[in-house]
């Protein structure tokens, strides 16, 4: 997946949570456009829009496929908890690979650890 593109998201009213306040012009979050290929045709592509203020939080995924998936996942997974996750679904993997610096395109892919 390489950058297609990446751009702040300006706040055009003051909008605030419980943790910070962002006035008008100033910004509020990132609108993300990113793109896949193989073989050099576009394959998958994302649209991020993570802003506070955000009129609807959800995220959704269509899967081109045999049969065809369109999935809409209402207030969306959490991004802190779906790190975390993926952290701790990794660490089999992690104890499991050779001594030396990693990236995770060098190890299997994390999965749901059930413990010993």
């Amino acid at each position: 997946m390489s950058a297609a593109g990446l751009a702040p998201r300006v706040a055009a009213t003051a909008v605030e949570s419980e943790w910070i306040a962002v006035a008008p012009g100033d910004v509020c979050g990132i609108v993300q456009d990113g793109v896949g290929y193989r073989k050099g045709k576009a394959v998958i592509r994302l649209h991020l829009e993570a802003y506070l203020g955000a009129p609807d939080t959800y995220d959704a995924i269509d899967i081109d496929g045999s049969p065809p998936l369109s999935m809409t996942i209402s207030t969306g997974v959490q991004g802190d908890i779906a790190t975390a996750s993926m952290v701790v679904n990794s660490i089999p993997k992690v104890l499991a690979a050779t001594p030396g610096l990693h990236t995770m395109r060098d190890l299997a892919l994390p999965s749901f650890f059930p413990g010993r």
